[in-house]
C-alpha cells in the first residue's frame, strides 16, 4: 500500500540533500555569501520538513530546525518511511552533521588567524611559512 506524502517526503529529503551539498561546497570553498544563502534555504526547507513530518516536541510545538537529527529518531516519524527514505534520511543527517564539523573547523581557523595575524605581529614570513619569534627588547625611551 503505498503512502500518499511518499512524494512530497521523498522532495523534501531530496531538497534538503541538495542544499546540504550546496552548503558544504561552499564551505570548502569558502564563499561566504553563497554560504548564507543555501544556509537560509536550508533553514527554511528544514522548517517545512519538520513541520510536514508532523514533528513536536514534547510540549507539542513544532520542533525547532536544529532539532532534526532527534526527529529522525523518533517512533512517529521513522516507522511510516520507505527504505529510500531511510537512506536518503540518514544521508541528510550524516551531511548535516559533516557541515556543522566543517563549520566549527572553519570557526577556528578564523580564530587562529586573527589571533595571529595582527600588524605588527610578524608570524609569516612572505612565502606564508611559520617563522620563528624573534625575543625583542622594548626599551622605554620616555624616562
Amino acid at each position: 500500500m503505498s503512502r500518499p506524502d511518499a512524494p512530497g517526503a521523498s522532495a523534501s529529503l531530496r531538497r534538503l540533500e541538495a542544499l546540504l551539498r550546496r552548503q558544504q561546497e561552499a564551505i570548502r570553498k569558502r564563499r561566504p555569501e553563497r554560504l548564507l544563502e543555501t544556509t537560509e534555504a536550508l533553514e527554511a526547507e528544514m522548517t517545512r520538513w519538520v513541520t510536514a513530518s508532523g514533528a513536536r516536541d514534547q510540549g507539542g510545538a513544532v520542533a525547532s530546525p536544529q532539532e532534526v537529527a532527534a526527529v529522525t529518531d523518533r517512533a512517529q516519524v521513522a516507522p511510516q518511511w520507505s527504505d529510500a527514505d531511510r537512506r536518503r534520511l540518514q544521508r541528510v543527517r550524516s551531511l548535516q552533521q559533516a557541515n556543522q564539523a566543517l563549520l566549527e573547523q572553519e570557526a577556528a581557523w578564523v580564530h587562529f588567524m586573527l589571533e595571529h595575524l595582527r600588524p605588527g605581529l610578524q608570524t609569516y614570513s612572505g612565502d606564508g611559512r611559520l617563522q620563528q619569534a624573534e625575543p625583542r627588547v622594548i626599551i622605554d625611551r620616555h624616562v
